[in-house]
């Protein structure tokens, strides 16, 4: 029902996000790659991301979100891709996914090494609630190798279709 590129709010650059509801989009919200912004952060807090196809979608930067609710988007709650890191903190992450889509997931961390060779990511995942997810609730997903090591602590997990943490190399 969206416009296959359409992104409700595109950073490029460092970005303080505060306070929208996004919702309707291809991307409620995204740093997209390349996006000329590496290393740049982007401040994503005290938004509502619903009904977009991926809730947020954060690329080659260092990214600060917190504090967001993140509902019922159709495939991603959040993606966090090529060299992305940071804080994916305090967050409400539930009911996204369609369970009839490959890697659908609350949050997915994903890397293709062919793709982007030079950036390893180190994604922090702390603190945040997810659940009801049609997917797995944290699924991270490495291509073809690379010194990978998100950080995974202290988040709440439950009822998800799929497993309540999910990383492999493929």
């Amino acid at each position: 029902p969206w416009p296959h590129a359409s992104t409700g709010i595109y950073a490029t650059g460092p970005a303080d996000i505060k306070n929208n509801i996004i919702m309707g989009f291809r991307v409620g919200a995204c740093s997209s790659c390349p996006s000329g912004a590496k290393g740049n952060p982007a401040f994503v807090r005290f938004n509502e991301f619903h009904s977009n196809e991926i809730g947020i979608s954060l690329c080659e930067t260092t990214n600060i979100v917190r504090d967001n609710y993140i509902h019922d988007n159709y495939w991603l709650g959040v993606l966090v891709s090529h060299g992305a890191c940071g804080e994916l903190s305090n967050n409400l992450i539930i009911h996204n996914g369609d369970s009839a889509r490959i890697a659908t997931a609350g949050v997915l961390c994903w890397q293709d090494y062919m793709r982007r060779p030079d950036l390893n990511m180190t994604p922090i995942i702390r603190n945040n609630t997810i659940h009801g997810n049609r997917g797995p609730g944290i699924r991270c997903r490495y291509v073809r190798g690379g010194l990978c090591t998100p950080v995974i602590q202290h988040n709440l997990v439950t009822w998800n279709q799929g497993p309540a943490i999910q990383c492999e190399t493929v």
